[in-house]
């Protein structure tokens, strides 16, 4: 799994179909919400 903040629409449409090709889940955090994320960025 991925987890992500809602990236720019280009990269989202370039992703998206890859992780979906390659079985990869993808998981947006909540808008205004970069503790969700547990890596520092």
């Amino acid at each position: 799994m991925i987890v992500s903040d809602n990236g720019s629409e280009f990269t989202s449409n370039a992703i998206l179909p890859w992780a979906d090709q390659n079985r990869v889940e993808w998981h947006y955090i909540a808008p205004g919400k970069p503790m969700q994320t547990d890596v520092v960025e």
